[in-house]
């Protein structure tokens, strides 16, 4: 803490540099770790101790899908290994039993063309290496549910190990070794002496390769100010709990915002100029008349979440419950009524009257991605929640709105109030199998025609609709030679070959129909 801190004493010198061994050759069976300051001095160690194996090199080579940068691979493309190699986990255990960790350090024991097996170095426990898989994911907000939705670009499958005579140090951090050489004589960041210190469990596990002097010792003046302002346990205890009840509060009181309802309502009439609507004065007259209804419920809602403030703030002093269990039930019940019945529900009702209309597909579309956002924010205000307590205990009384909306039903007995989820894509199937196009489908469960079409292709690969179904036999043809050609792996590629005559839905469902046909010859 006192290298941390840059508060080092002459004494603490003296003892750290009483580790110092310049010479020093760990015994094989020590099996130490150097952390170094520079990528190549650590890649020249551990080539230099794999080159002094005896055993045949091994090559096991990874593969990439998709998109995924060569420079954030975290280990080797290429893994080159050999019996006797001493190797570190750069992955935590994605099965049940959690054999290893991030950091655990092993030596491999057996090798063959396919399996590696390693043996801990701190409990001598055998495993058997499984090859592990990266993603590389792009996030965005999703207005119609109002998420954050992460998109898979690529991933690379590898077995989760690198050579680990030595690492760097900024790869080390969060990281710990029982015995560890300490090659920080180069270093060149603030802070980077405290981090190679204090990966190490004890002194007696540390060597060190060079002295250490107080030029070596820099700490970021960042660091040093904000360990001068820690507060006391006590008062970290006090400021977490105030905090957390900030927290609470702030999300009940955010359920009830009405800017995001506003804001979509005028993002309705920025959608109507230049459309080529069957009534466009209707749709101009619908818009005015749902935003002046959302301005009045925005006013309201101003008013309730001041008045929720004040009872919060007294229920933060007295502890008693009954006045905010009460006023945010009234509450709910009547923004949930005000919202359906004055603005999602006329809403609905233009949507359906666009159902046979034509060249309106992208109008229909993007309206649907609205009533979808405002679903959800009827959503979020049946589900408000004040840490333990859930307000809406009897959902009979929203039965109605649950029915329109689609949405799961409340379990007031769950102390989590987790919603019971619904299978989407078989949502998706059952109303396709009714006879329902996929921009009918799309229209009725408030999604985009591309996610629709992403749900029924899932059941292209299990046989339960055919290709034919969804494509024309000419599109089957000019995309299924391009699948084979690439793979099959991932969408991306075979997308860059077709360009813009063939969007990804399609893609997806031809890949599919291809992984049937592979899975029949498998099992033929």
């Amino acid at each position: 803490n006192r290298v941390r801190n840059n508060q080092v004493t002459e004494e603490d010198f003296k003892l750290l540099n009483n580790r110092y061994q310049p010479g020093f050759t760990p015994p094989e069976e020590e099996k130490y770790i150097t952390l170094s300051t520079h990528n190549n001095k650590a890649n020249a160690i551990n080539a230099t101790e794999l080159e002094k194996l005896s055993g045949k090199m091994r090559v096991f080579n990874g593969t990439v899908t998709g998109d995924f940068s060569d420079k954030a691979l975290p280990t080797d493309m290429n893994l080159e290994l050999k019996e006797g190699a001493q190797v570190m986990f750069i992955k935590n255990d994605s099965g049940g039993e959690r054999k290893y960790f991030n950091g655990k350090l092993a030596t491999i024991k057996t090798i063959s063309a396919d399996e590696i097996i390693v043996v801990v170095n701190s409990s001598d426990e055998e495993l058997k290496v499984e090859k592990e898989t990266w993603r590389n994911v792009r996030y965005s907000y999703h207005k119609e549910t109002d998420r954050i939705e992460e998109e898979e670009l690529g991933s690379f499958t590898q077995y989760p190990i690198r050579l680990a005579w030595a690492i760097t140090i900024h790869k080390s951090q969060g990281l710990t070794f029982e015995k560890a050489i300490i090659d920080a004589g180069a270093s060149f960041a603030a802070g980077q002496v405290y981090v190679a210190l204090s990966r190490c469990t004890s002194l007696h596990g540390m060597i060190l390769l060079s002295k250490l002097y107080p030029s070596a010792v820099a700490t970021d003046q960042r660091v040093i100010a904000f360990a001068q302002k820690e507060a006391a346990s006590e008062a970290l205890q006090q400021l977490l709990q105030k905090e957390q009840q900030h927290f609470l509060a702030s999300g009940l009181i955010k359920v009830f915002n009405w800017r995001k309802i506003t804001a979509a309502i005028i993002e309705f009439g920025e959608l109507i100029p230049g459309k080529k609507l069957p009534d466009v004065k209707a749709a101009i007259s619908l818009q005015f008349s749902l935003l002046n209804k959302a301005q009045q419920q925005s006013l309201i809602a101003e008013k309730f979440q001041l008045q929720l403030e004040q009872i919060l703030k007294q229920v933060q002093h007295t502890g008693d419950m009954a006045i905010l269990e009460d006023r945010v039930t009234k509450g709910i019940t009547y923004f949930i009524k005000a919202l359906y019945e004055e603005i999602l529900k006329p809403l609905r009702q233009h949507i359906a009257s666009l159902q046979y209309a034509s060249k309106v597909r992208k109008y229909v579309t993007e309206l649907c991605s609205i009533e979808g956002f405002l679903t959800q924010q009827l959503q979020k205000i049946m589900q408000a929640s004040y840490g333990d307590i859930i307000f809406c205990k009897e959902p009979g009384i929203y039965k109605e709105y649950l029915a329109v909306i689609n949405l799961p039903a409340i379990d007031a007995t769950s102390k989590k109030n987790t919603p019971v989820k619904r299978n989407s894509q078989a949502e998706s199937l059952v109303l396709f199998k009714e006879g329902k196009s996929i921009s009918e489908i799309a229209i009725r469960r408030q999604l985009t025609e591309s996610t629709v079409s992403g749900h029924l292709s899932m059941f292209v690969k299990t046989g339960e609709i055919n290709i034919l179904e969804l494509l024309t036999q000419e599109t089957i043809d000019i995309i299924l030679p391009v699948v084979k050609e690439v793979g099959g792996n991932a969408v991306s590629p075979i997308k860059e070959i077709l360009g813009e005559d063939f969007s990804y839905a399609d893609i997806r469902i031809v890949l599919n129909h291809w992984r049937l046909l592979q899975d029949k010859k498998v099992n033929a």
